[in-house]
């Protein structure tokens, strides 16, 4: 976006109004077989995954949560394959690197690919797994041009070889996955792409949660995390105080089951929490809570790796643990809390007020840069026009916000004391947007700034 736009948030004790993007989409970050490093690819799911990441086996954390996540309700979601800072294509050079065949993506997946050369016919044969191809030329340049149109392999060839050469094996490739930087990747899925909620299945540190929540303050976000399969109720509770700043934050536990044709697979639960927030957010925006039984109730899941009984889901709970369990004969997501309440206001920790928060952010922030290259008249009318496209936004959003006897539950500010003269003649517009989030709940305050509008007239 070309307009600079700042969002914080603050609990006042006076008054003070939102928008609209796809919040209930997912960002899955982590490991996958194949496809492009970093590059955020939105998917609507299983089979768009597998067309462009492949199969389980190149990252059985992230294929299971996506996997869920579609069959538990979950609409869209981008795909962010990371890779660590030296990632390597695989590659053969065939008779002194006169043929050179070289994966277009990095990683290990092609390992074990081959390319061999008929020098009769002269002709490159690839043996892709399953999948075997050729290309002809009579000449280095017209086999290579031959060869372009391969949608996995680059090939180039600097002169013909004089006579055959055997079936060789790509080697090499490697995604560095080992020594993936979190902040790093997660830097690719930018603001830009809108709200909603990220994980990366298989990290589950301190320095995850960190990274995570940096980024979700950010992007105005919310991070699910979860932690090792097997961990017990109080290490659970442990992991979650460890979190030192978890505004944006949710932990979801414990593992969870699903039956296959070879027994029970055990998965993160943050594909479960994915898919009930999805359904939630569809049905009645990104206020509803996806702990509500029409939402929350696993549609595919099997089983907990461990269930709770009602006292041990209050400890969880009051630890701001987000417990699946069994209640009723019913497997349900059962808890929905960041880790950290939004500016310490405890009555505001459900993660539904974080989610709407961001969606506010988001289209507040959409309006804004609207207005970059607008000219800001001395009249005050495009004032006027941006605090009335920010009420249009909030009204629309009006089942999300809760209202007061001389409010409808929200408040744009536009005035001189968010605009001041020199503010405006510099060509930046300013909105306080406070939004009630819950009955008794004070106003949160959204400021808004779009710093790259045209000078005053």
């Amino acid at each position: 976006m070309s307009a600079r736009v700042t969002v914080s948030t603050q609990a006042i004790a006076s008054p003070p109004p939102g928008v609209v993007v796809d919040s209930g989409q997912a960002f899955i970050v982590g490991q996958t077989q194949r496809g492009p490093a970093h590059v955020p690819t939105r998917i609507f799911g299983l089979a768009d995954f597998r067309a462009v990441f492949g199969e389980r086996s190149g990252g059985t954390d992230l294929y299971d949560v996506v996997a869920s996540a579609f069959k538990e309700g979950l609409g869209s979601a981008y795909i962010l394959r990371a890779v660590g800072p030296s990632p390597v294509n695989a590659t053969i050079g065939l008779d002194s690197a006169k043929i050179v065949a070289t994966a277009k993506e990095p990683g290990a997946f092609a390992n074990g690919w081959t390319a061999a050369y008929t020098s009769a016919s002269k002709t490159i044969t690839l043996v892709k797994g399953d999948t075997t191809v050729t290309y002809t030329g009579t000449t280095a340049a017209e086999l290579q041009a031959a060869a372009a149109v391969d949608p996995d392999v680059d090939v180039t060839v600097t002169s013909l070889p004089a006579s055959n050469v055997s079936a060789t094996a790509l080697a090499s490739g490697t995604d560095d996955y080992s020594n993936v930087v979190i902040a790093t990747s997660l830097a690719y899925l930018d603001a830009d792409l809108g709200d909603g909620a990220v994980v990366w299945p298989g990290k589950v540190s301190s320095a995850t949660a960190a990274a995570l929540q940096s980024h979700c303050e950010d992007t105005n976000r919310l991070g699910i995390l979860s932690v090792a399969s097997g961990t017990s109720q109080a290490n659970a509770i442990a992991a979650a105080a460890a979190v030192t700043d978890g505004a944006n934050l949710v932990l979801a536990w414990p593992h969870v089951t699903v039956s296959t044709n070879s027994g029970d697979l055990t998965i993160e639960p943050t594909g479960v929490a994915l898919g009930a927030r999805a359904r939630a957010h569809a049905a009645e925006g990104p206020q509803a809570s996806p702990i509500r039984d029409i939402y929350g109730k696993a549609q595919w899941v099997t089983g907990v790796e461990e269930d709770t009984t009602a006292a041990e889901w209050t400890s969880l709970n009051n630890a701001a643990v987000s417990v699946i369990r069994t209640s009723n004969g019913n497997l349900r997501l059962y808890g929905w809390k960041t880790l950290d309440a939004p500016d310490d206001v405890t009555n505001l920790q459900g993660a539904q007020f974080r989610d709407v928060i961001n969606r506010v952010a988001v289209g507040a922030q959409q309006i804004a840069d609207s207005f970059v290259g607008r000219t800001i008249d001395g009249k005050g009318q495009a004032l006027g026009e941006f605090r009335g496209q920010l009420v249009g936004f909030l009204s629309g959003m009006k089942g999300a916000f809760f209202e007061g006897a001389d409010d409808p539950g929200y408040v744009v500010d536009v005035g001189s004391g968010v605009n001041s003269t020199s503010s405006l003649a510099a060509g930046e517009i300013a909105a306080a947007v406070g939004v009630r989030l819950a009955p008794t709940a004070e106003f949160v305050t959204i400021e808004i700034t779009a710093t790259d509008a045209a000078g005053a007239i």
